[in-house]
C-alpha cells in the first residue's frame, strides 16, 4: 500500500510542473469580441467584451426608435380605415350604406392603390350593432 501511495506522489510531482507551465491554447479570433464595431448606428466600443456606457446608450436609443417605427407602421392601416370612413360620412354616405363608383378609377382618383380596371363598391360599416349582408348577382357582374 505504501508503494502505491509513493508511486502516485512521484507521478503527481513529476507531472504537475509540466501542467503548470504548459502554454494555453490560443483563443480563436472568431469567438472574441472586437474592441470596436462599425455599425449603421455608429461605432460601438467594447472593452474585454463589455460595451461602454456610450455604446449601450446608442443601442438603447436605436431600439427605442425601432419600436416607435414599428408602432407607427403597424397602426397606419387602422388609421387609414378610420380616415376612409370619415371621408365617406363627409361625402354623405351613411353607416351601413354602400357607395358604388359609377366609373372606373383613373389618375385623378384620390385613392392610393386603386386599379384602373376594377369597379369598386365600398361603405362604412358603422357601429357593428346590426348585421351587414351583401352579395353581387351574376347579372350585375356580366353588365360590368
Amino acid at each position: 500500500m505504501k508503494r502505491i501511495i509513493a508511486l502516485l506522489v512521484t507521478v503527481a510531482a513529476l507531472t504537475t510542473p509540466r501542467l503548470a507551465t504548459a502554454d494555453p491554447a490560443p483563443i480563436p479570433g472568431s469567438i472574441t469580441t472586437p474592441d470596436s464595431v462599425e455599425t449603421r448606428v455608429s461605432v460601438l466600443d467594447f472593452k474585454d467584451g463589455m460595451p461602454s456606457q456610450a455604446t449601450m446608450d446608442k443601442v438603447y436609443d436605436n431600439l427605442d426608435f425601432t419600436h416607435a417605427f414599428e408602432a407607427f407602421v403597424n397602426t397606419i392601416q387602422g388609421v387609414n380605415v378610420a380616415a376612409i370612413q370619415k371621408g365617406f360620412v363627409a361625402a354623405g354616405v351613411k353607416d351601413n350604406d354602400i357607395l358604388i363608383f359609377s366609373e372606373l378609377m383613373d389618375a385623378k382618383s384620390l385613392f392610393l392603390t386603386a386599379n384602373a380596371d376594377t369597379v369598386y363598391f365600398v361603405g362604412p360599416r358603422g357601429d357593428r350593432t346590426s348585421p351587414l349582408a351583401g352579395g353581387v348577382s351574376v347579372v350585375t357582374v356580366s353588365r360590368l
